[in-house]
């Protein structure tokens, strides 16, 4: 095992640290966004991303993820070339179709919202889910050729551009369409740097190299992963759209606030990221034994880090929601604290290993049902909690689908999900989580009791908390990632 961190380990946490500044500035963006428009206006932002979501998880047909596995399977350059530039040529197709149906159903879209002011802003739903997806495969393949470190400096960079331009667009402008303008491009500018250091790195993506022999083999693993994709985007949003059709404009912007996905996975995602082209490999060489002993220590560096960051926010979440989105926003609060748990258990939903296999049949079949039963959900608790229902029925739908993903996962393997967890350490852990919410809410009531001033009390209690668990849990995730780094990515 290797001293220091390297290797996986360090691209993975240089990835953390830069999200960390990315996730500050990401947050200062939403709050000047949810103080400087009115709920309205906000409402109407969030119709339109909401829409951009859908749209692009409808047409990214599993292509980021079939471009990482043809990368990473074939081994002779010029037909890895043949692969990647036919996955993007039919990517551009795709998308330019679906922006033409979006413009034509302008109009059914803005009734079905009831917001007239969609109208105007179609464009942007059209155009946003193309560049959205060149940026999501243009990712991966970053990943997949060495570069992870990169696209750190470039998610710095892009998002202190987007801090400066919607401050501007809100300060000066007070504008949901200058947002947009300046989104657009955003998008533009990271694609143009994206090519140009490929290409610069002998990795070229050429429409004369696009070969549509070769779409069979795509498409058979491409397809059902399209399919899960978008079941699963539309099991996220499930509740949103509910809360859409069957609410007003000023209640989805609380609710959208109140359910954003906060980065509670920032260390889980940055390691997924790095990582799977490591899994990918291992499991082409049918080498079980490393892909699953990364993968193990992998699950245990995530849970217990979102686990951490989430029950943080947890204990101070009135606090917290208030500097967050303002206090308009706080009859949302139930909603924001379901959410937080949901976040929690995200870990459980990670598709690494079944992509990386290849089984991307049985995610298609597992998002359909889940898709069923969040819809069935979403609406029965509506009418039964208000628009705490869906929040609970997300929960409920992420728990059921995680258990799920980690059995086959673990066929996938060869292992069972206990081969996955140290048991003991995970009750261990459990227990300390739930104590310590215990101990800081009581702390939290007393501060305001005693009328400290809000922000001080997320500052307490926060620290308490988190530093609590972080001298408690140390040593153990610094093993996880020295166990990480021993593992090296070959071919």
């Amino acid at each position: 095992m290797s001293k220091g961190i390297n290797g996986a380990s360090r691209d993975s946490v240089l990835l953390i640290c830069v999200k960390l500044v990315t996730m500050l500035l990401g947050i200062v963006t939403t709050r000047i966004l949810s103080e400087q428009l009115s709920v309205t206006e906000y409402g109407t932002y969030s119709q339109i991303m909401l829409l951009v979501s859908t749209v692009s998880s409808l047409t990214i047909l599993g292509m980021a993820d079939g471009v990482n596995y043809f990368y990473c399977r074939e081994n002779a350059s010029e037909t890895r070339e043949a692969y990647v530039s036919t996955v993007f040529s039919l990517q551009y197709i795709v998308s330019l179709l679906a922006a033409i149906v979006v413009l034509v159903c302008t109009v059914p879209i803005s009734v079905a919202f009831g917001n007239a002011d969609l109208k105007s802003l179609m464009i942007f739903a059209a155009l946003l889910p193309l560049l959205q997806n060149m940026i999501a495969m243009l990712q991966v393949l970053f990943v997949s050729i060495g570069k992870a470190r990169q696209i750190a400096a470039r998610n710095l960079i892009i998002s202190a551009l987007r801090l400066l331009l919607f401050g501007l667009a809100c300060y000066m402008f007070k504008s949901v369409s200058v947002i947009l303008i300046f989104t657009l491009a955003l998008d533009i500018l990271q694609i143009g740097y994206f090519l140009i250091v490929l290409y610069r790195n002998d990795c070229k993506i050429r429409l004369c190299s696009t070969d549509f022999s070769l779409m069979k083999s795509i498409l058979s693993y491409c397809v059902p992963m399209a399919v899960f994709l978008i079941l699963n985007t539309l099991c996220r949003d499930c509740d949103k759209y509910v809360v859409a059709l069957l609410t007003d404009t000023e209640t989805l912007a609380i609710y959208t606030n109140a359910a954003k996905v906060l980065p509670f996975d920032i260390i889980m995602a940055s390691f997924v990221t790095v990582l799977l082209p490591y899994i990918t490999r291992y499991i082409a060489a049918a080498d079980f034994e490393k892909a699953r002993g990364l993968y193990k220590e992998f699950i245990e560096l995530s849970y217990v880090t979102t686990s951490i960051l989430a029950a943080t926010v947890i204990v101070a979440a009135p606090q917290v929601m208030t500097l967050l989105y303002t206090e308009k926003y706080l009859q949302g609060i139930s909603v924001f604290i379901v959410y937080i748990v949901v976040d929690i258990f995200r870990f459980t939903n990670i598709t690494l290993i079944l992509s990386a296999a290849g089984k991307t049949k049985v995610l298609m079949f597992v998002s359909a049902g889940a898709l069923a039963g969040n819809l069935l959900l979403n609406i029965v608790l509506y009418h039964v909690c208000g628009i705490l229902g869906p929040a609970i029925a997300t929960l409920i739908v992420i728990l059921v689908l995680g258990a799920v993903i980690m059995n086959r996962s673990a066929a996938a393997l060869e292992s069972k999900v206990s081969d996955f967890f140290d048991r003991r350490f995970l009750l261990a852990f459990s227990l300390e989580i739930v104590v310590g919410i215990g101990l800081c809410t009581v702390l939290r009531m007393w501060l305001q009791h005693v009328g400290v001033h809000d922000l001080l009390i997320a500052a307490i209690v926060c620290a308490v908390f988190a530093s609590g668990m972080l001298v408690l849990n140390v040593k153990r995730l610094l093993h996880c990632i020295k166990v990480i780094d021993s593992y090296k990515l070959h071919g």
